[in-house]
């Protein structure tokens, strides 16, 4: 009885441990390591926009909704400053990961190329995000790292 007991405690062990390995992998922003790029900056940012931030939304396109979750994390490296980003839309099959070569200017992060209309600004004390295509910004939420 004690050898079933180990051997299921064991067994049990390595399956969180594998599981944990699986989550962290498939953390959003993970890794995040030296940044490729960087983004040009006309004026340094508003520090409310510094660190992760995520949100979701609805984007309506031909007549279907699209749930889209966004994530961003705005570091200071050294004297320049990145953004990373992770994006899911389509019910998962169109993600879009990594460093981005943005424009920063005080309140708003103004994503490249602009037609696509994606900023990140500060309004009123909280952070938003905006892409064309939607009537509304979307209220970011901070979260931890």
């Amino acid at each position: 009885m004690k050898r079933f007991l180990l051997s299921a405690i064991a067994l049990l062990l390595l399956a969180g441990c594998s599981q944990k390995s699986l989550v962290k992998s498939d953390h959003p922003t993970e890794p995040i390591e030296k940044p490729s790029t960087f983004c040009r900056v006309i004026n340094p940012p508003n520090p409310l926009l510094l660190g992760t931030w995520e949100g979701s939304f609805l984007r309506s396109k031909s007549g279907k909704d699209d749930q889209n979750f966004v994530r961003y994390k705005v570091i200071k490296y050294g004297d320049k400053y990145a953004v990373h980003q992770y994006r899911v839309w389509k019910k998962g099959r169109k993600k879009k990961v990594g460093w981005l070569s943005w424009v920063i200017d005080g309140d708003e992060i103004i994503g490249q190329p602009e037609r696509f209309g994606v900023r990140l600004f500060v309004e009123g004390g909280a952070v938003y995000y905006t892409i064309r295509g939607l009537t509304e910004p979307v209220r970011m939420i901070r979260v931890s790292d």
